[in-house]
């Protein structure tokens, strides 16, 4: 056969990787057909679960997306980070008593932007308090204010009051952990926000309300004096 008509070794390598990634994209299709998303959280509840019951004077991180992303062992020797993407209270409330936190030995909660983001805030205030009485008693707690967005955020993604509506959510998480013993608000507001009272874009990413890395930084630097 000639050399035009022989195929490839290097066609047949990319014919392979095409296959592969199409049996990968078919297999991923069906999981998610068959497993809605109430289903893959009720899976990470689950594994968060087993880990929480080797919790052993560790410091617990609970939160959303904001929580999953941050590297909560740069503020502490021993963490634990239960932080899942698009979480709100309401989930909060039903997914944290079936963790054992008794081991714990501080807990940072961050909740309260899908709420906003999502119109889910009747009884916000209510609800935050619940969430902190679920905690052990007597275990400190640090309740993190919900962060700034940008202004294109707040534009683009339908959350135009953002000035006035993050505040007011933030006032009631404070009122919350003031009935709270032993709890203290943390509102990173002051380091966050630029001149025009949004997130300054370089503590945001591209989305422009999750922290960037520099963010995280601001974050970190507030806790680590507190944790020690």
């Amino acid at each position: 056969m000639s050399a035009i008509g022989r195929p490839s070794w290097h066609w047949l390598v990319v014919v392979g990787v095409v296959a592969l990634l199409i049996v990968g994209v078919a297999a991923g299709a069906r999981y998610l057909r068959q497993h809605s998303l109430a289903d893959i959280y009720q899976v990470e509840v689950q594994q968060q679960v087993r880990r929480s019951q080797q919790i052993d004077g560790a410091t617990v991180f609970f939160g959303d997306s904001q929580t999953a992303g941050f590297a909560a062992s740069s503020v502490a020797a021993h963490t634990e980070n239960f932080g899942i993407t698009g979480d709100i209270l309401d989930r909060a409330l039903w997914r944290v008593p079936r963790y054992r936190l008794t081991g714990a030995k501080t807990f940072v909660i961050e909740f309260g932007i899908n709420d906003y983001w999502l119109h889910v805030t009747d009884g916000f205030g209510l609800k935050y308090k619940n969430l902190l009485n679920l905690l052990p008693a007597g275990v400190p707690v640090i309740a993190i204010a919900i962060f700034p967005i940008t202004a294109e955020a707040a534009n683009t993604l339908g959350m135009k009051d953002a000035l006035q509506a993050i505040p007011a959510l933030n006032a009631q998480i404070a009122a919350a952990c003031r009935q709270r013993p032993n709890c203290r608000f943390v509102d990173l507001a002051k380091s966050l926000r630029g001149p025009n009272g949004y997130l300054r874009p370089q503590y945001a990413e591209t989305d422009g309300i999750h922290l960037s890395t520099a963010g995280y930084r601001i974050w970190s630097a507030a806790l680590k004096p507190i944790l020690s």
